[in-house]
């Protein structure tokens, strides 16, 4: 049984309430409090065998425990609280999954775009311009709301943008293709000016630097994403992806 499912077993318990002296509901509907104890302890078990590293299985089994088998309301909105949260969780970390993928494959498709049928023309990358448009028709298919050239705040620079704002996982996205006298150390300054620039922005959680490196311009990729992503930042997480 998936998390949807229980949240949608879960509702009937909430809508057959029993009602307290004073009209308010206060219990679980007797006939439904066996069925209610039933659907919290699968809840409980989903959590625990799904979301190991997690404390929503101890709130759970808290909640369960302070309740003493009165199924009181109370105790089930919380509990069904708990469960919505959880789809929220999974879809964040299912479209930062996505993301990943898109961004650690981006080698492999942009070179497939060049293999065609009857020796016809490919889509040559020349620059980070083309990167990006490559990138903005991949996002497109998996994110509802993609925005490119985001604008940063005024006083952050003036005619400063964002490549891209993915707002379903509230993170940036910066565009980064190395040639010639662009390498390690150009790439390094351009990343540490632009962390820089999103120092007050409260709009996303994570900052993903994209480097394209197909000629292998960049002779330490692995110092150069440790060196970036160790960058001090109070509002969002750094991610640097290099892929030739």
């Amino acid at each position: 049984m998936s998390i949807e499912e229980l949240i949608q077993e879960g509702h009937q318990y909430g809508n057959d309430v029993k009602l307290d002296f004073f009209g308010r509901p206060t219990w679980v509907n007797e006939s439904r409090q066996e069925d209610f104890l039933n659907w919290a302890r699968k809840l409980l078990r989903y959590v625990e065998i799904n979301n190991i590293n997690s404390k929503d299985a101890e709130e759970i089994r808290e909640k369960l425990i302070e309740d003493h088998g009165q199924c009181l309301i109370e105790t089930y909105r919380s509990i069904i609280s708990i469960a919505e949260s959880l789809t929220i969780k999974d879809n964040r970390i299912g479209n930062e999954k996505i993301l990943d993928f898109i961004l650690t494959r981006f080698g492999i498709f942009s070179k497939q775009l060049n293999t065609r049928h009857d020796c016809r023309q490919g889509f040559v990358v020349r620059d980070e311009y083309d990167v990006q448009d490559l990138l903005h028709a991949q996002f497109s298919v998996f994110f509802e709301d993609v925005r490119a050239e985001d604008p940063v705040p005024i006083n952050m620079g003036g005619g400063s943008r964002v490549d891209f704002i993915i707002t379903d996982i509230k993170t940036a996205i910066e565009v980064k293709m190395t040639r010639k006298g662009l390498g390690d150390k150009n790439i390094g300054e351009q990343l540490l000016v632009d962390i820089g620039r999103y120092g007050i922005r409260n709009d996303i959680e994570r900052l993903v630097f994209f480097i394209y490196d197909p000629d292998y311009h960049i002779r330490n990729p692995k110092g150069l994403i440790r060196d970036i992503e160790k960058q001090p930042s109070p509002n969002f997480i750094i991610s640097v992806i290099v892929v030739n």
